[in-house]
């Protein structure tokens, strides 16, 4: 009997064995959920765009920008810049190209091209995968921007109309800024306006006032937030902003190698004056590096690199480097690499490692100087700019189209004759070369093995005058 009762059980679990081979295989089940919260994050912008045409779910993630907010960086550095170059007759081609140091050389840099454009607009500052590019100086009835993303090639052309009262033939304007408000969940534009007539030179009384964009902000004048008194700036002397937590900064000359950093709070529209650092001449336009607010100055035969303390009433110097060359110390550019390497991009197209680890003072040159593309001494390098896919937003100034075409603006990502061998598209970008060009020294400096583990350069913390 108890043999047939072993053999029994043995009959069944073979027959329990046979069910389970027959059975096809577990399904892993990807609802939308699991792929909002746990493939999206990890894809790239350029990997991610299809998704936003398969669903209004997907496309409402993937161009929310708190979505974007709220993921990680790439890392290592990044850059972005605007070419602008010549092109057929009297038309001019705006390329702008990406890249980072964690792309793969195969996967193409978010870079677009346009052509046919009769003015040669100019970088005026990013905020949420967003470039606001604006049409040089001008004295007609209305300041015409384009705000564009080069991840989605989305777009919106911005005409704002200058009040008749104010419209003369000596009043300037251009656009200089773009922030968001969370507050009001609007971004905002920035305009920079001068009456030469009634400025005295060289210097003029700028006015800088505040525009509210999209649907959601409703109707709303001009807002004047700040004067301030700087150099006369021509048609190509565009300022330029950096939009950081909410703020965006500006950079004016004063004249006599003076400068001021204006600090605009986009949620409630004020203004903050910020002395220079103290120390040295400046070297650089207004970057964003350590995550900070950055200008270089020079004092000697050094650089020295300053960032602005988030109370806006202090610099904190980061680091110091030598080697200038005599008449090509402009800093063009500088870049965080890690383990206290920063990569500078001088004026003269050289670009070099500097280690502020080390206890000298100042940083010693890791490698010999690179050279560069030659692309990259005339292209205006788009300071905080991330990729997303945040939809532009529209304009809502309440009045009629422009009607001033002279400046011929087109489809920026979606022109009809862009080149298909430009330096954007066709063929690595000068970006990729600035990349692969820190990549191969931060591994020449890692396979060196004698940095010291010195700790890092004291920093000097000046207190605003």
């Amino acid at each position: 009997m108890k043999r047939k009762a072993s053999s029994a059980v043995s009959s069944s679990q073979d027959q329990e064995e046979d069910v389970r081979r027959a059975a096809p295989p577990p399904r892993l089940v990807m609802d939308d959920d699991f792929l909002v919260h746990e493939i999206l994050p990890r894809l790239s912008v350029h990997a991610a765009r299809p998704f936003a045409a398969t669903s209004a779910l997907f496309r409402g993630v993937l161009t929310d920008r708190d979505y974007w907010r709220a993921r990680r960086p790439p890392p290592g550095p990044r850059a972005a810049c605007l070419v602008v170059r010549g092109g057929r007759g009297a038309r001019f081609l705006h390329e702008f190209h990406y890249a980072d140091a964690a792309s793969s050389p195969r996967a193409p840099a978010v870079a677009r091209a346009a052509a046919g454009l009769l003015a040669a607009y100019r970088f005026a500052g990013a905020c949420d995968g967003l470039v606001l590019l604006t049409a040089p100086w001008n004295n007609r009835s209305c300041a015409r921007a384009l705000v564009f993303n080069p991840a989605s090639g989305a777009e919106e052309t911005l005409d704002l109309p200058i009040d008749s009262g104010r419209h003369r033939s000596g009043v300037f304007h251009c656009f200089c800024g773009l922030g968001y408000s969370p507050s009001s969940h609007a971004y905002k534009a920035l305009l920079c306006a001068y009456d030469a007539h009634r400025s005295s030179m060289p210097f003029v009384d700028v006015e800088l006032t505040v525009a509210s964009l999209g649907a959601g902000a409703g109707v709303r004048e001009r807002r004047t937030v700040a004067e301030v008194r700087c150099c006369r700036m021509d048609g190509n002397d565009v300022p330029t902003s950096l939009s950081l937590d909410n703020k965006v900064y500006i950079l004016v000359d004063m004249g006599s190698s003076e400068t001021k950093v204006l600090a605009f709070d986009v949620d409630d529209e004020t203004v903050t004056y910020i002395e220079p650092p103290p120390i040295g001449q400046r070297r650089s336009e207004l970057m964003e590096v350590w995550g900070r607010p950055c200008v270089a100055t020079g004092y000697g035969g050094t650089t020295l690199f300053w960032t602005l303390m988030p109370d806006h009433h202090v610099w904190e110097l980061r680091g110091s480097v030598a080697g200038t060359v005599p008449g090509s110390s402009k800093v063009h550019g500088a870049w965080d690499c890690g383990n206290g390497l920063l990569f500078v991009v001088f004026g003269d197209g050289r670009g070099c490692m500097y280690d502020l680890q080390e206890a000298a003072a100042p940083a010693p040159q890791v490698g010999g100087a690179a050279p560069l593309p030659p692309e990259l001494r005339n292209a205006t390098f788009c300071w905080g700019y991330q990729p997303t896919l945040v939809r532009p937003p529209t304009a809502a100034f309440g009045g009629a189209a422009c009607p001033d075409q002279l400046h011929g603006l087109g489809q920026f990502s979606n022109c009809p004759d862009r080149p298909r061998k430009s330096a954007a598209v066709g063929r690595r970008g000068c970006l990729e070369l600035l990349m692969e060009t820190i990549r191969t020294l931060r591994v020449a400096t890692d396979k060196r093995g004698s940095r010291s583990k010195l700790p890092r350069l004291r920093t000097q913390v000046t207190k605003k005058r």
